[in-house]
């Protein structure tokens, strides 16, 4: 009897909710056959995972087959789905019936490393909140060649003139831009023009620029026009994590480790989604530099 009490209380402790709750992916004891392996970083069509109904940020599992169930002859489909250990698979269909289904491996190819840790905690975010990291489409033509996400440094009252501020540089007149805190409610957006802080560029050749009111956090970037009344924007937006010097270097390396990545994926991968990516690169780094 002494013995059977024992036991009891052996698996109550044991059981808890606080000592066996798992903190990341790679706690959890999944089959084989559900363990995710990857997430679906593009989609548009009708597709699905062992007949479930796919969508943006949808987890898949190890040996699933994706497939496109259905399509129309004039809006091609197009997934991407993106695993763990950075391969990339992609496909756009106009014809359900000879489409080439996704065959998700049953093992991943990698060990874990730093990168694949990255593709995890894109996965997560993706799961939760996939519409939070999709770019608006600009509305000035041409401008994806200095519209770039990143992170910038931030030091004694000054900020640092690096990527991605540095492809500015080509625009014509003083470059004007308003720092916007960016934070969300759900999916939404939340922020005040009114909030924000304009900091002009300038145009000489200097690696930093003054910016007394700026802090460290995550910014809704505008480029402003200098040439009209107002300092209207010119539609030119990016994201931009401010860190302070002695986290810069660190920060600058994961997000360095994510470019990688994506530069690594072929051509079926559009622009909006490898964007869409880096974007969740740089909220986790931001959540991570406020905990």
């Amino acid at each position: 009897m002494l013995q059977a009490w024992r036991l009891l209380l052996l698996h109550l402790f044991l059981g808890s909710p606080l000592l066996s709750q798992p903190h990341n992916l790679s706690d959890y004891a999944f089959p084989q056959q559900e363990q995710p392996v990857g997430f679906v970083l593009e989609i548009e069509g009708d597709w699905v995972a062992n007949e479930k109904q796919l969508q943006l940020g949808a987890q898949v599992t190890a040996g699933t087959m994706v497939r496109l169930r259905s399509a129309e002859k004039d809006s091609p489909a197009h997934i991407t789905v993106i695993l763990l250990d950075k391969q990339e698979f992609s496909r756009t269909c106009s014809d359900a019936k000879e489409c080439l289904p996704i065959a998700i491996p049953a093992r991943l190819a990698s060990e874990s490393s730093l990168r694949d840790k990255i593709v995890e905690a894109v996965m997560l975010l993706f799961s939760r909140k996939p519409e939070r990291y999709v770019p608006a489409l600009s509305r000035t033509q041409g401008t994806e060649a200095i519209a770039k996400d990143g992170i910038i440094e931030l030091q004694q009252g000054s900020i640092g003139i690096g990527p991605p501020l540095l492809y500015l540089r080509g625009t014509a007149g003083s470059i004007i831009l308003r720092f916007v805190p960016l934070r969300f409610e759900d999916d939404t957006y939340v922020g005040s023009e009114s909030e924000g802080v304009i900091i002009n560029l300038g145009l000489k050749n200097f690696s930093f620029a003054p910016s007394r009111r700026l802090v460290a956090g995550l910014y809704r970037v505008s480029v402003l026009d200098s040439t009209q009344p107002g300092l209207l924007p010119t539609g030119v937006e990016f994201w931009v994590l401010v860190v302070p010097s002695a986290e810069y270097k660190e920060a600058f390396s994961t997000f360095s480790n994510a470019e990688t990545i994506t530069e690594g994926w072929g051509l079926g991968v559009g622009s909006t989604a490898q964007r869409s990516f880096m974007r969740a690169v740089i909220y986790d780094l931001s959540q991570k530099a406020v905990r």
